[in-house]
């Protein structure tokens, strides 16, 4: 979602876009469009009822909180992939508060009826004038941020919908939480750097 965040505060705020020189995107969620259409359809649904939705995870909070932390441990590393201790760790404590969890839901749900399913070709070529944009994007497969989302912006740079300064990485090693995994972190860093540093030399004078 930082990444829509981003793209509508450069068209709302002309004078913070004007200011800038690069946009960097990791994963972004700047469209509504999983890989699987079954999941888009649960998600959809799931989405348009956010009352019975957050009664239902603040109940599994609540009886994770019941729930020996051995066991609450081994289905986090084992059915949700996260294999680092401490951030395994500090998920299972933030599972087990409902409030959170009930926080958590509402926006993510949100989220999905906010984002739109396409790709929004004038917001990008309106961003494009003005500064280029950078765009990192994982396997997983990543449901938010999936590979085909870049397949598609290069189709419609190749017809001249959005401009040539958007340019796509794409690193199927790296997970869309990369964030709790400490080995794909140099990875995110190193594309960080590399883009700032290579967009520094083509410009003379920075406005970032």
């Amino acid at each position: 979602i930082g990444a829509h965040l981003v793209q509508r505060i450069c068209l709302l705020r002309k004078d913070i876009l004007n200011r800038t020189f690069l946009i960097l995107h990791l994963m972004p969620f700047i469209r509504f469009d999983p890989p699987s259409v079954s999941k888009k359809v649960l998600l959809s649904t799931i989405a348009r009822s956010p009352g019975v939705a957050i009664a239902f995870l603040r109940t599994l909070s609540k009886a994770a909180s019941w729930t020996p932390n051995t066991l609450i441990d081994v289905l986090m590393k084992y059915l949700a992939k996260v294999n680092d201790d401490d951030g395994r760790d500090l998920a299972i404590k933030l599972f087990r508060q409902p409030r959170f969890a009930r926080n958590f839901l509402e926006l993510g749900l949100e989220e999905i009826r906010t984002i739109p399913g396409k790709h929004d070709d004038a917001a990008l070529r309106i961003i494009g004038k003005r500064c280029p944009t950078n765009l990192l994007f994982c396997g997983g497969p990543d449901q938010w941020a999936p590979h085909f989302h870049l397949v598609e912006l290069k189709a419609l740079q190749n017809n001249g919908t959005v401009p040539a300064n958007i340019r796509t990485k794409y690193c199927p090693e790296l997970v869309h939480d990369f964030v709790v995994h400490p080995g794909m972190v140099g990875t995110v860093v190193d594309f960080c750097v590399s883009s700032i540093a290579a967009e520094e030399q083509s410009c003379i004078r920075p406005r970032l």
